[in-house]
């Protein structure tokens, strides 16, 4: 195995919308638990249930608004590991695409547009998970802005990251993987 550094890249965070989006939404399930528990109060086991499921649902957009801030990509020798809540993952770096690594806007009229999310979070001002773009493709995305680095895997998904520094992280991509940047 190789033992390389890691060039560590911070994901951009959500946007002030973005947070104000989540946090409106646990806002909105703990109100909901209360008017659950109230309208259940004639059957505790359901007024548990239904009172613990919403509670949590909601205590998620919390947690989720504190993790997402503390994301990052490593690049190394052995591939990118993208550490972000529920959808991080290692991708090797034989299974990137020769020539794929590019800089990229999920914004405009490009192929690259978000158009569906499949699973995960898309709120305006940040989105994390499984995507399909205008242009059909699956794409994994961490993303607080519009200007990402993305590439190509071997797995048949596209991968877009959104992070402060592109410039850095497309050469490092580059530098890391020879012929694949």
């Amino acid at each position: 195995a190789e033992t390389s550094m890691a060039q560590i890249f911070a994901i951009s965070p959500a946007n002030a919308v973005a947070r104000r989006t989540l946090m409106g939404l646990a806002a909105l399930m703990f109100i909901l638990a209360i008017i659950v528990g109230w309208a259940a109060r004639e059957a505790p086991v359901a007024q548990v249930i239904a009172g613990v499921t919403t509670l949590a649902s909601g205590g998620f957009f919390p947690w989720f608004l504190r993790a997402q801030a503390s994301s990052r990509v490593l690049v190394s020798g052995e591939g990118v590991k993208i550490e972000t809540p529920l959808y991080g993952r290692t991708i090797a770096a034989a299974a990137i695409v020769p020539g794929s690594v590019r800089l990229a806007s999920l914004a405009g009229a490009s192929g690259d547009r978000l158009q569906w999310r499949t699973n995960g979070l898309g709120v305006p001002g940040y989105q994390l998970g499984w995507f399909r773009t205008a242009g059909g493709k699956k794409a994994l995305v961490a993303a607080g802005q519009p200007d990402v680095v993305s590439f190509e895997t071997s797995e048949g998904y596209s991968v877009f990251l959104g992070v402060d520094d592109a410039k850095g992280l497309e050469s490092a991509l580059g530098s890391a993987f020879p012929g694949r940047g």
